[in-house]
């Protein structure tokens, strides 16, 4: 049975995954699915769109990924309940944010091996097929000397093997930027997405952060993704809530609404 609630529109040039996932994006900002609804399922979604079942799971977890739905085993996925997220442009490393705030960044790495992901949601995020290894990348992140937080990113050590990026001494990465070292070895770095939210020292880094478990922090989980949209970095950074915030300068898109 069809589902008239999801419209696929866009540029055909637009991956059809992404298209997509914009109609369901559309139809529960839109209000067409509520809170706590299930989607059509897989087979009803290919069969009325007619569209691949990579496509439409492609799709979905993009969507489980940015927070809007959630896979619930045995009965589907369900629209979860949303909380206020805004779009803001452009990224870049904390490399290059420490200089743009006229400061010396320092990077130390702690750790840099070869491992199995971790569970839960590295290998979803990384798109990872049973049993694939990722690189595990531990750093301490620093602004003139002065220790801000710990960054744990995770990448796909399939896609190092393929640009010939061999794991050698983690200080060979020390005050470098990582995002520099990929792209100096062919990685196209594309687009990232980013989620902010406040947390809590872990307590298996808290020796690390230089502080006790549970002290405030201050969370920036990044995904970014390359050619293809295939997805190359996912990190973990967590920043001292009181030696770290974010400020951002907000403009009008249409200047004539201020006059």
């Amino acid at each position: 049975m069809g589902d008239d609630r999801i419209v696929m529109k866009g540029n055909e040039l637009v991956p059809l995954y992404h298209r997509l996932a914009a109609a369901i994006k559309d139809s529960i900002v839109n209000g067409r699915f509520k809170e706590g609804e299930y989607l059509p399922s897989e087979a009803q979604l290919m069969e009325t769109l007619g569209i691949s079942r990579t496509t439409v799971r492609q799709a979905i977890m993009k969507l489980c990924q940015d927070g809007l739905l959630e896979r619930q085993r045995g009965k589907g996925t369900v629209v979860k309940r949303q909380t206020l997220m805004r779009e803001f442009p452009g990224w870049s490393s904390f490399t290059e944010e420490t200089k743009r705030m006229g400061k010396r960044p320092g990077t130390v790495v702690i750790s840099l091996d070869v491992v199995d992901p971790p569970a839960g949601e590295v290998a979803s995020m990384l798109q990872l097929s049973p049993r694939q290894k990722v690189i595990y990348l531990l750093r301490k992140r620093y602004a003139d000397e002065e220790l801000l937080g710990v960054s744990e990113s995770y990448f796909s050590k399939e896609h190092w093997d393929a640009h010939g990026i061999e794991v050698q001494c983690p200080s060979y990465l020390d005050n470098r930027s990582i995002y520099e070292f990929l792209e100096e070895r062919g990685i196209e770095l594309i687009w990232a997405q980013e989620w902010i939210e406040a947390g809590i020292a872990p307590e298996r880094l808290s020796e690390l952060l230089g502080t006790p478990p549970g002290t405030p922090m201050l969370y920036l989980t990044r995904l970014v993704y390359g050619r293809d949209d295939a997805p190359v970095e996912y990190a973990i950074n967590r920043f001292r809530a009181d030696k770290y915030r974010i400020s951002i300068v907000h403009k009008r898109y249409n200047e004539d609404l201020t006059r």
